[in-house]
């Protein structure tokens, strides 16, 4: 006679994580102005769905949830937006019941702003990037903060989400 198991893979709620991308840029004189950043996880373009949140002079936020779905990993962010990628994995809170939406600690990511699709492209410098509670994929391994040229891109942690800022700055008109 033949046996047959089933096993059944289950994410611990605790273990799941967001990666929030920011954008920022300094010196900005056209804060409309479209910056596209492209998301990848576990090396393949994030197709999922992101909430936008929309940081405001006075110290508040406002979040526009369940956005998407994404293109080919790309979102179009303004300054002082971020998206909040929340990621492919569903659990529900055993606790609470509440169901939590997430990416499981210690997946890739990467992110990269398309500057040959950046609106006044012209006007800006390179980007440069800011990785916050991830362990990067760099020559670079800072304990808090690698900031770098090109693109980011390091592991989700057990214990925090991980944030991504990518700050232009404005050339001098």
């Amino acid at each position: 006679k033949t046996k047959t198991f089933t096993f059944v893979n289950k994410c611990d709620i605790n273990n799941l994580r967001h990666l929030i991308v920011k954008k920022e840029v300094l010196n900005n004189v056209t804060p409309s102005d479209d910056y596209k950043v492209k998301v990848s996880l576990g090396g393949q373009p994030y197709t999922g769905y992101y909430d936008l949140i929309t940081y405001n002079v006075d110290g508040t936020s406002t979040t526009v949830q369940n956005q998407g779905p994404v293109q080919g990993g790309i979102i179009t962010l303004q300054h002082n937006q971020a998206a909040k990628i929340l990621g492919y994995v569903t659990e529900k809170d055993e606790t609470t019941g509440e169901e939590k939406k997430g990416i499981p600690s210690g997946t890739s990511f990467k992110v990269e702003e398309l500057t040959t699709e950046t609106v006044n492209k012209d006007r800006y410098y390179s980007p440069k990037y800011t990785i916050l509670n991830a362990d990067y994929n760099s020559a670079k391994d800072i304990k808090e903060g690698f900031i770098g040229e090109g693109y980011a891109s390091g592991k989700l942690q057990l214990t925090k989400d991980a944030t991504v800022t990518v700050t232009n700055e404005m050339k001098p008109i």
